[in-house]
């Protein structure tokens, strides 16, 4: 099940932060795949499967799934998982809190709340210049 909280990011979180500030510690956030939003999970499938020859690396349900090919994962994303409406990089993080302190730091925009569940707890933004992007933080080593 998904839920979305929105976090005030002015009040202390209960992670140890570094004694620097964000932008004198610069995080690396690799990117951990791309992210497409599709209308019907199955029939997407499908065609990267089977037409473009992905492996499927991960599925959940009819909601969300990865495919690799080559270094490549690209992400499936149905129903509640769509929380972009175009293709987006989606960058990894170990700690979602601490990366959106620092991001929003160096002019990101968080777009929406941060949205939880059993896979991953996730967060769309925007770039300086508008370009939509996802800071994630897996929850499971499905990711």
């Amino acid at each position: 099940m998904t839920a979305e909280y929105s976090i005030d990011h002015s009040i202390d979180h209960p992670v140890d932060h570094p004694k620097e500030s964000p932008s004198e510690q610069p995080l690396e956030y690799p990117l951990g795949m791309i992210i497409v939003p599709v209308d019907n999970l199955d029939k997407a499938l499908t065609f990267y499967r089977d037409t473009l020859g992905m492996q499927i690396k991960f599925r959940d349900e009819n909601r969300f799934c990865s495919l690799t090919s080559g270094k490549i994962t690209l992400g499936l994303a149905a129903r509640e998982e769509r929380i972009t409406d175009h293709p987006t990089l989606a960058f990894h993080t170990d700690d979602l809190h601490l990366a959106l302190d620092q991001l929003i730091s160096q002019g990101a925009n968080q777009g929406n709340s941060i949205t939880l569940d059993e896979n991953a707890n996730r967060c769309a933004l925007t770039d300086p210049d508008g370009n939509q992007f996802i800071i994630y933080q897996s929850n499971s080593s499905n990711h």
